[in-house]
């Protein structure tokens, strides 16, 4: 294969979770961890080779979408039912669509609408109509899973998409963001929750009390920072951090996840993965001839980038298989 840096980052990073395998307590579950990531290289690496060709690279992306039909039809027939699936988690039902948690739904969602903003004005007219369903269905899903990362990512990467493609989109997107806060009230509560440790509401006729989800990440990532610490090169094993604290949690931050599983090596691979993700997304940004499917490919697949930086921050996306087959195949496609 022809040297692309993505490629051998992604590599990079696998080889820094197989020598985590060497310092686990756990060794069989870091071993399903480290293939659940070699899935993910090998969905980029496939990715990479069809998406040489202007028709297959088109086809790869038009497929994510449709991949959505089926978890939008499903909701939409629950929420007709008055049965959609659904978690609780404090004092909010999130939908889930066909996903197991409403992060990973919500994850998915931005993706997709990040993407599909971006390609919109280069559709064909008969295209257009189907395109405006699908981003209404994947904006007002992403909306009712209350998933404040997928929310803040959607925003992150259509700034991007503003900057570098139409700057209607800020408009649309601010007067898209005053009406889904008048419209949906728990979605501002969402995000005022974050000013308080708690916060009380009252549903239906009981007392719900929700902690801030922020500040019990900060207290979570002081408490596992310290377990690498008789390990730090190579960290303490793939997903090994569920099983070395009470709270049996994933770290919900990509890069403490990097440093505390996989050591200095993988946490520098992991940043690297990054920065090479956004430099060559930009790159095919500059190469591409403005206003063709192709700088909308590579437009979208900056601000999934951008996106994906940020809400690692705040949540378990290099670990969700699914939602990173996803990224990868977009970054492919522009890459």
């Amino acid at each position: 294969l022809p040297t692309v840096k993505v490629r051998q980052v992604l590599v990079l990073f696998f080889v820094a979770g197989l020598l985590s395998i060497l310092a686990s307590a756990n060794p069989g579950p870091s071993a399903v961890e480290a293939l659940r990531l070699l899935a993910v290289v090998m969905m980029y690496i496939v990715a990479e080779q069809l998406a040489r060709d202007d028709v297959s690279r088109r086809q790869l992306v038009v497929a994510c979408f449709a991949s959505s039909v089926f978890p939008l039809l499903l909701t939409a027939e629950g929420f007709a039912t008055g049965h959609p699936r659904s978690e609780l988690k404090g004092s909010y039902a999130r939908i889930i669509g066909t996903f197991t948690q409403s992060n990973d739904f919500g994850i998915y969602l931005m993706f997709l609408i990040i993407m599909g903003v971006a390609v919109y004005p280069h559709l064909e007219r008969r295209w257009r109509w189907p395109m405006r369903i699908l981003l209404v269905g994947w904006t007002g899903c992403c909306v009712l899973t209350y998933t404040r990362s997928a929310l803040l990512g959607v925003v992150l990467g259509l700034v991007v998409i503003g900057i570098f493609q139409s700057r209607r989109i800020l408009v649309i997107m601010a007067v898209g963001a005053v009406v889904a806060l008048a419209l949906v009230p728990p979605l501002a509560s969402r995000f005022t929750s974050l000013a308080s440790s708690t916060n009380v509401q009252v549903v239906n006729g009981k007392v719900a009390y929700n902690q801030n989800s922020l500040s019990w990440r900060f207290n979570y990532w002081t408490q596992i920072l310290p377990l690498a610490d008789h390990s730090p090169v190579i960290g303490i094993g793939l997903g090994e951090t569920q099983y070395s604290t009470t709270q049996t949690k994933q770290p919900h931050n990509d890069y403490v996840k990097a440093y505390v599983e996989t050591g200095v090596a993988g946490l520098l691979a992991y940043i690297l993965l990054q920065l090479i993700l956004l430099t060559t997304t930009n790159r095919a940004r500059k190469r591409t001839t403005r206003g063709t499917w192709d700088y909308g490919v590579a437009v979208g697949a900056l601000g999934c980038c951008v996106a994906f930086l940020a809400v690692s921050f705040v949540a378990n996306v290099i670990g969700s298989v699914v939602n990173v087959w996803y990224l990868f195949v977009f970054v492919a496609a522009a890459a």
